[in-house]
């Protein structure tokens, strides 16, 4: 065998080791993602036969964080909620929004925004949920195709180089 030859299948080994690593991984993702959607459909169907009741006792939920106000809020409904009637009930239940009722709105979304690994806010539909298996399948999508964005790049560069 040739020293190029030996190059070149030190190179094939290496990469095929890497790839089966990455497969790993993401293996292990995707079967992260079933089970926590297999858990939300189980809790799903355990809310959809009791119907809770999301009214919130004014002041209980003074000195809470925002998010973990979100959550409980969130945890209690079926499914999306309005992004205003959670605004609304954030208000009664006396978190602190800010100092300018104009901003809580605002402050409201920028939170959502900043803890995105734990709500899903729909912009267009001005709705808010919980993170669940199908939000979890979408950021694991996304990850894996920049992933491969970024290694189609790296090979047309190694060829445009070569």
């Amino acid at each position: 065998m040739s020293l190029g030859q030996k190059q070149a299948l030190e190179v094939l080994e290496k990469e095929f080791k890497q790839v089966c690593q990455e497969n790993r991984l993401e293996e292990q993702s995707l079967e992260e993602t079933i089970n926590n959607l297999r858990r939300s459909m189980e809790k799903t169907e355990h809310t959809k036969k009791k119907r809770r009741d999301l009214s919130v006792k004014k002041g209980g939920w003074i000195g809470m964080a925002a998010p973990e106000a979100i959550h409980a809020y969130l945890a209690q409904a079926d499914g999306p909620v309005s992004f205003l009637t959670l605004c609304e009930a954030l208000v009664t239940g006396g978190v602190d929004l800010g100092t300018d009722p104009k901003r809580y709105e605002r402050n409201v979304r920028s939170t959502l925004g900043n803890t995105r690994d734990r709500f899903l806010y729909d912009p267009e539909k001005e709705t808010v949920e919980l993170v669940n298996g199908a939000g979890l399948l979408k950021r694991a999508k996304a990850k894996r195709e920049a992933k491969n964005k970024a290694k189609q790049a790296e090979k047309a560069h190694k060829e445009a180089t070569a």
